[in-house]
């Protein structure tokens, strides 16, 4: 689904992204992908660059970087 500029794939719940999913840059290569809890980073997953390279990889809580 777009929901603006940006283009998330993943499971919904309630009208927000909840479980698993990912969203793109502009570009069209990944951004994200891993867990999300209403619509907020929540859980394991991974961060990339906008040029693929992976940025981060582990937990997520609340949106930020967790351990």
């Amino acid at each position: 689904m777009k929901s603006g500029r940006i283009l998330y794939i993943g499971m919904w719940k309630d009208d927000e992204w909840n479980g698993v999913g990912s969203i793109f840059w502009r570009n069209g290569t990944l951004k994200f992908k891993g867990g999300w809890k209403r619509g907020i980073k929540h859980g394991q997953g991974s961060f990339h660059r906008p040029d693929s390279q992976l940025a981060y990889r582990g937990q997520f809580q609340n949106g930020r970087y967790h351990g």
